[in-house]
């Protein structure tokens, strides 16, 4: 992590409110490496496409990216749960029931893009 922390990072800005990623950023010294602060995952996708540093992105984000390189395994302090929400009046909806069930396969089915490869 000492080489990665010497390079310029890309941090998320106020209104990003990724409370775990500033958390993992300052126990490994990275928000002192910021040289630029962006408030959405695109906008971090852009800067680390321009070449103005190194960034913590998705897998399911930055995978498909040929110019962008994983230089790490994926982070598990950094793991979201992925959630489905509706309004409490819709639960009875069929046609809703059916959407969430298609949309929970079609999400499983992308499981390993989603949590990113390991490195070799």
């Amino acid at each position: 992590m000492e080489t990665l922390a010497s390079q310029p990072w890309i941090g998320g800005g106020p209104r990003l409110q990724d409370a775990a990623l500033n958390q993992w950023m300052d126990s490994n010294r990275l928000n002192e490496a910021c040289v630029y602060r962006v408030d959405t995952l695109v906008s971090v996708l852009s800067a680390v496409r321009s070449g103005m540093g190194l960034a913590v992105l998705p897998c399911y984000l930055a995978d498909g990216d040929s110019d962008i390189v994983q230089l790490t395994d994926p982070i598990p302090e950094l793991e979201y749960g992925l959630w489905f929400l509706m309004h409490p009046d819709l639960r009875g909806v069929v046609r809703i029931h059916a959407l969430m069930d298609f949309l929970t396969e079609a999400i499983r089915a992308q499981k390993q893009r989603l949590a990113g490869p390991l490195l070799p």
